[in-house]
């Protein structure tokens, strides 16, 4: 992984082989992000889990082993505890240009994937909302 700074917004290499979840979240806790947005990602992944909420805070998932183009993948960085949680989404092409999308839940770097990551002070906070079961984004007044 390569990653480089300047006011407030990150750019991040990812190489083949590279688990993206992981390698962001451990960019972020390298540099101290506990808030901020994913503005944006490309590239080619493979063995990818997209998850799908399906109702009382249970999550459907579906798993791509082929290479598929990484279209776009978008999201935001929040506290969660005492570390963070990246809650990304992400919109995948196959080969023959179908689409699918959703939570990237797992996803390996077949070529590159570039993504650029946006540093904020928003104090935004993940917390367990009981009517859905999901760890609901509350922003500091």
């Amino acid at each position: 992984m390569q990653s480089n700074e300047k006011d407030g917004v990150l750019f991040v290499r990812l190489f083949p082989g590279e688990d993206v979840p992981a390698s962001l979240m451990n960019v972020c806790r390298e540099r101290g992000i506990t808030s901020g947005a994913l503005l944006c990602g490309i590239g080619m992944l493979r063995d990818v889990e997209l998850s799908y909420y399906s109702g009382g805070g249970g999550y459907d998932s579906h798993a791509f082993p082929d290479p598929m183009e990484l279209v776009s993948l978008s999201g935001n960085i929040a506290r969660d505890g005492e570390g963070i949680l990246i809650h990304a989404h992400a919109a995948l092409a196959a080969r023959d240009g179908r689409m699918v999308g959703g939570h990237l839940s797992k996803g390996t770097v077949a070529v590159t994937a570039e993504v650029v990551i946006l540093r904020t002070s928003v104090g935004a906070e993940r917390r367990i909302e009981p009517e859905t079961g999901l760890k609901g984004l509350f922003l500091d007044e």
